[in-house]
């Protein structure tokens, strides 16, 4: 599936990444495996990256299998190069960048896999009407494949004890993921989940579920819809019968239409506990603005740059410590502020009304219209 979202905030986003970089660093020094791509290197390790695409690192993962899920759904499954598990938290995706009819392009696809020792990690790909990449994937045949992340921080929160899961189609995808995470790792997590499909054929992880159910019948309930519409009405009937407390979290993850509809059944649960998961690609801008002087100020430090590309980019190639990780409008981790000057940004679901107001932009997908400066904050 492809990019989220709600913005969540910065320090919990970079927690997920120290997690998984800790992660890594356990199976490295600890286990005496080689360290992820993720984790910095000493130039002599640098060969493992196998592209540098405008100042954005990717690392290839291997595929070593693909499973047809429905007739317009495929599972990829993946390891690194050296065999190891990818780590990463349920919940989250990978950007996957390819070239598709001579074009280099970027989609990202949620892991729908539990994220526990041992359980094959995958992703599972639906084709979208007029979908160019989501198409081309339904029969590639494909060795490896060139990633960032994970990313993503619609992840389960300490004390959900109750989830309340609304998918639809593909957003079933991370929503399993946390589903089946939390079931194996907690015995006091409970779920509900309403999933929405045109018909039973289409639903994606239809067998996976009902063993679920079986395993856990005390534990998870599964309510399909199968007529395809998820309105609002629909889904005040499904949040009447939940008992909503403190523990109880909701986890959103579909179609626009249905999302919008959740976030009118669920106005008055707190917004803490109401976690979205939007996939959409950016709306792009112009391509070429022209050259333009952006200063970049770092710790009160700035350092002005000649941009043609994104401002990410732009201080990648410069050498500057630029916060990235999906790198497409999707995980808000590279957003600055704009102090001055114009850009041009590529419209995505990731910022807030608020934030868009107080001048904050994302990195990944802005482009200097004229001079400007732009600060990176702690």
């Amino acid at each position: 599936m492809l990019s989220p979202m709600v913005w969540r905030p910065r320090l919990r986003h970079r927690a997920t990444l120290a997690k998984r970089d800790a992660a890594f660093l356990w199976q490295s020094f600890v286990r005496g495996k080689r360290p992820s791509p993720l984790v910095d290197r000493p130039k002599g390790h640098r060969g493992e990256v196998v592209a540098l695409h405008r100042g954005v690192r990717l690392r290839p993962l291997r595929i070593v299998e693909t499973r047809r899920e429905t007739a317009d759904a495929r599972s990829f499954f993946v390891t690194e190069m050296d065999g190891s598990e990818v780590a990463f938290e349920a919940g989250q995706f990978l950007t996957l960048e390819l070239t598709v009819g001579g074009e280099r392009v970027r989609r990202a696809y949620s892991f729908a896999g539990p994220a526990l020792p041992g359980a094959p990690r995958h992703f599972t790909v639906k084709r979208i009407d007029g979908g160019k990449v989501s198409t081309f994937l339904q029969e590639a045949t494909l060795e490896s494949i060139e990633v960032l992340g994970p990313s993503g921080a619609f992840v389960r929160p300490t004390g959900a004890r109750h989830l309340v899961c609304v998918a639809g189609g593909s957003g079933i995808t991370p929503v399993i993921s946390i589903v089946e995470t939390a079931l194996a790792a907690d015995p006091e997590a409970r779920v509900t989940l309403l999933y929405g499909n045109r018909s039973q054929a289409d639903t994606i992880f239809f067998e996976r579920l009902a063993q679920l159910a079986a395993e856990h019948p005390e534990r998870l309930r599964v309510v399909h819809e199968w007529d395809g519409v998820l309105d609002a009405e629909r889904q005040r009937r499904f949040f009447a019968a939940i008992t909503d407390d403190a523990s109880t979290h909701y986890f959103v993850c579909g179609p626009t239409p249905m999302m919008d509809a959740s976030r009118e059944a669920l106005r008055g649960v707190p917004a803490a506990r109401v976690h979205e998961e939007r996939f959409a690609s950016p709306a792009r801008g112009p391509r070429t603005l022209g050259p333009q002087l952006v200063t970049i100020r770092i710790d009160g430090r700035d350092r002005k740059v000649q941009s043609t590309t994104t401002l990410l980019e732009a201080g990648l190639a410069a050498g500057l410590d630029m916060p990235f990780s999906c790198a497409m409008g999707g995980c808000a981790a590279c957003k600055v502020k704009l102090h001055e000057g114009d850009v041009v940004m590529d419209e995505t679901a990731c910022l807030t009304p608020e934030e868009r107001e107080a001048g904050y932009v994302l990195a990944c997908c802005s482009r200097a219209a004229s001079p400007c400066t732009i600060e990176v904050e702690p």
